[in-house]
């Protein structure tokens, strides 16, 4: 498996998905699954789904599973405070 992750090295366009190059990626920073993000952020798992297929939140897909980089969650949030701050345009 570590093998075939070394050669896929992408993002599927309009979905926010990367496939990681090297299994070292993962090792690097926390990573947390769907439920764990629903969870944290007081949001049902399809919402968080919705996010990635959306672009608005990058996850690695693993297997058959989406994990997230806590550097990704970070940026997510800080992009949502961003534009609840800005308002509505006028």
């Amino acid at each position: 498996m570590f093998a075939i992750l070394e050669h896929l090295f992408d993002t599927i366009a309009g979905h926010g998905i990367l496939l990681l190059n090297s299994w070292e990626c993962l090792m690097e920073e926390q990573i947390y699954t769907v439920s764990e993000i629903a969870r944290r952020l007081k949001v049902k798992e399809k919402t968080v789904r919705n996010w990635i297929h959306s672009g608005d939140l990058v996850a690695i897909y693993l297997g058959k599973e989406y994990r997230i980089r806590e550097s990704s969650l970070q940026d997510f949030i800080r992009r949502r405070e961003q534009q609840r701050n800005e308002g509505p345009p006028t």
